[in-house]
């Protein structure tokens, strides 16, 4: 646990995540144009690359929306390609967190907010968190089952943007 202020008076309890939502999209898209995103794929394998690209089948419900799978009707292939992918984000999760803190001076403020947003800490609360438990805090927020798709999706859109401003 984290103590809340200096004097070590009243502590700040273990903190958890919300699920993703689509503010968040932004808040990341906006680090993400922050930095050299090449160099990030540049130190990645193109078989790793290629296998970060699946995510998790979608289809339409009732309502038209679309909404994941249910995994029950999944095909052989997608099971394995969609487990190939996780697999492969988890080799990948070491390279993220390197990457976003060896970029933390262009982006602290960003992960601040991403972090606060998500847990809903204060910047101070944050500020205060001993160093183990604020890594350890971006490695949970990374490492989430619904994250791979997520940072896959602003990547995308990262790349639209970025396509669309060299246009």
């Amino acid at each position: 646990m984290a103590n809340s202020d200096k004097t070590g008076a009243g502590t700040l309890a273990p903190l958890s995540l919300r699920e993703l939502k689509s503010k968040d999209v932004f808040t990341f898209v906006r680090i993400l144009k922050k930095v050299d995103i090449t160099q990030l794929r540049d130190s990645l394998s193109p078989e790793l690359i290629q296998a970060l690209d699946y995510k998790q089948p979608m289809t339409r419900n009732e309502k038209g929306e679309i909404v994941p799978l249910p995994e029950s009707e999944w095909t052989d292939n997608q099971r394995k390609a969609y487990e190939k992918a996780g697999s492969a984000f988890i080799e990948f999760l070491p390279n993220l967190i390197d990457f976003l803190l060896s970029n933390i001076e262009l982006i602290e403020d960003d992960i601040y907010k991403l972090l606060s947003d998500g847990t809903g800490a204060t910047l101070d609360q944050l500020y205060e968190l001993p160093a183990v438990e604020f890594v350890q805090l971006i490695y949970d927020y990374v490492s989430r089952d619904n994250f791979r798709d997520f940072f896959s999706d602003a990547l995308e859109l990262v790349g639209s943007i970025m396509t669309d401003r060299n246009s």
